[in-house]
């Protein structure tokens, strides 16, 4: 009989032989575990990623390609056209309130504060909490540039313009336009042109503050309201649109390096062939210099957007020949305001925009409620100037007398423009209205209307 031989070590052999066995086939598993882990890792990453990238481009558009891939998604608007009673509040800052602000900055506050006056800017002061910043004062141009495709606004121009109270205060004037007005406008402002920027009608809000290396402070001053400007004393117009696009990655400010050396070059040679003397600060107590000379032309804003014609347009327009005979039709028949004795506007060259027509007698009736917020409107009637201050005149209907509850308008006159005379009557007419820009009804029942008078 066969028997088998058992050694005393085979089962240990074959514990072995099991075990090896068990570890083979557990090794594919851990193999598995750690790719999966891998991949999880790389998910996590990848999502962490995605949401901080998110966080990154919708919270910070005034970086180059954070605004390139918002614009891309229409999930930022282009800079918008404000109205004066529907501009973002802020504050107005003159020249030396200004400099004595941002002067005491450090370079760290500075670059903070850029970063918000930019993100405000391209979110169409949406969501700001702070008060925007908007300069008034009058300045004088050094030197003005038009705009081009590898500037900051594609198109338009720029101005570089000293403060006439500070000349280490300088401001950087953005028109965004097309190309054709320009270049109109940066043949315009020539060197010792005067910039008048004022509260009643200008909306320019600082965008930029730079600290230059040589202690100057330069503003970059953008016009909200893209509106009308004309020059005082040539007659010539522009009107300003809104950019679609910026190239944020030119930077700020638009005018530096070659273009701001020969702006300051420009202006000392203008000064010197017209023998004045070099800027000084000035305070509210300083008289003018005695070496003042009249500037060789004034700009302001007249609020006021020619339709359908550039500036190159208007600038033909202003010089063509008229005849110095009226028609005998235009004399024929005199208009109502004529026959009364009292004088009347001239009437707007340009046909008015559609509006509802208040008379001067519907006043009374009216109220903040019965206008809406959007809606256009224009005053008629004959008034008698009570008061006047500045560019401003207070008046009331002709007939009535000063005291509680009584209806007045405060009219705002452009600067191209005298204000009336105390205790003169003016008359506006369908051919030439007041355009009502607000009404309030104070708690005794008085109203006071705010009106604006159209440039011609």
């Amino acid at each position: 009989m066969k028997s088998d031989y058992l050694s005393p070590f085979a089962g240990e052999r074959d514990d072995r032989s099991r075990r090896g066995s068990g570890d083979r086939e557990g090794g594919g598993g851990k193999d598995h575990i750690f790719l999966w882990t891998v991949f999880l890792l790389l998910l996590t990453g990848f999502c962490l990623a995605t949401w901080i990238g998110t966080f990154t481009v919708f919270g910070h558009p005034e970086r180059p390609f954070s605004y390139r891939i918002l614009r891309r998604i229409k999930k930022l608007d282009p800079p918008q056209r404000f109205k004066l009673n529907a501009a973002p509040q802020g504050e107005f800052l003159t020249a030396e309130k200004a400099f004595a602000r941002y002067f005491t900055m450090s370079d760290f506050d500075l670059r903070k504060l850029n970063v918000q006056l930019t993100r405000d800017y391209i979110r169409n002061f949406q969501q700001t909490t702070s008060a925007v910043p908007y300069l008034t004062g009058r300045f004088s141009v050094m030197q003005a540039f038009p705009l081009q495709p590898r500037d900051l606004f594609a198109s338009g121009a720029a101005a570089l313009a000293v403060s006439l109270d500070n000349p280490k205060f300088l401001v950087e004037q953005l028109y965004p336009a097309d190309v054709a007005t320009g270049a109109q406008i940066a043949k315009s402002l020539t060197a010792g042109v005067e910039l008048e920027l004022k509260r009643t009608y200008d909306l320019g809000a600082v965008v930029h503050v730079t600290k230059l290396p040589d202690s100057r402070i330069l503003l970059t001053v953008v016009p909200l309201t893209y509106g009308g400007f004309a020059l005082k004393t040539s007659g010539t117009t522009f009107s300003l649109e809104p950019p679609n696009e910026l190239n944020l990655a030119a930077d700020w400010p638009v005018l530096r390096g070659d273009r701001l050396d020969g702006a300051d070059k420009t202006f000392l040679q203008y000064r010197r062939k017209a023998k004045l003397g070099p800027l000084v600060v000035r305070t509210k107590d300083s008289p003018p210099p005695a070496e003042a000379a009249k500037p060789p032309d004034l700009l302001v804003s007249t609020e006021f957007k020619p339709s359908g014609r550039s500036a190159a347009r208007a600038a033909a327009a202003a010089a063509k020949p008229v005849s110095a005979t009226p028609p005998a039709t235009a004399a024929a028949k005199p208009t109502p305001a004529a026959a009364s004795g009292v004088p009347a506007a001239t009437p707007i060259a340009s046909s008015l925009p559609p509006g509802r027509r208040l008379k001067a007698t519907e006043l009374a009736a009216a109220g903040e409620a019965q206008f809406s917020k959007d809606e256009r409107v224009y005053l008629t009637g004959q008034f008698f100037v009570q008061a006047v201050a500045e560019d401003r005149a207070v008046l009331l209907l002709s007939g009535t007398k000063p005291g509680p509850k009584t209806t007045r308008v405060i009219a705002t006159f452009p600067a191209v423009k005298a204000v009336p005379a105390v205790g003169s009557e003016i008359a506006r007419d369908d051919l030439r209205p007041f355009q009502v820009t607000d009404i309030r009804r104070t708690t005794d029942g008085s109203l006071t209307v705010y009106v604006k008078e159209l440039p011609p």
